[in-house]
């Protein structure tokens, strides 16, 4: 963490690069730099390497989810003050939780279409805040 404070300071944005294939190098080469100063790795056979291999590819997709989930989550926190309870509702009754819409109409006692309004402006709200975020 005292790494990332001192090179945030130098970040610039770059709208064609990705920050966290900028966080993800800072973290590689202080892990690079910790297993070089305490000479902690082993000399490896062909097999392990393939096993570590697998490992690191298995955590890069975690990580990707990791991430994924982080930021929509978060949006969707900030999300959810613009609009109204019954609004909130209706997307998340039909999104989350996979109900049909005419269930969540006659629940909510709202009209069809407002059901389907609902959910149509809370997710392309979702997509614009979300914008370039997500790859």
């Amino acid at each position: 963490m005292a790494t990332l404070v001192v090179k945030l300071r130098d970040f610039e944005y770059d709208a064609n690069r990705r920050f966290r294939g900028w966080l993800r190098t800072i973290t590689v080469n202080r892990a690079n730099d910790l297993y070089r100063r305490n000479s902690v790795r082993p000399e490896v056979g062909v097999d392990d390497f393939l096993q570590r291999m697998t490992v690191v590819e298995d955590f890069e997709l975690f990580e990707e989810s990791e991430y994924r989930s982080v930021v929509v989550h978060r949006a969707l926190e900030l999300l959810r003050s613009e609009f109204s309870e019954t609004t909130w509702q209706a997307c998340w009754m039909q999104v989350v939780e996979g109900r049909k819409a005419a269930d969540v109409a006659l629940q909510l006692g709202l009209p069809l279409n407002s059901v389907y309004l609902a959910k149509s402006r809370l997710l392309a709200r979702l997509r614009d805040e979300l914008e370039g975020l997500l790859d």
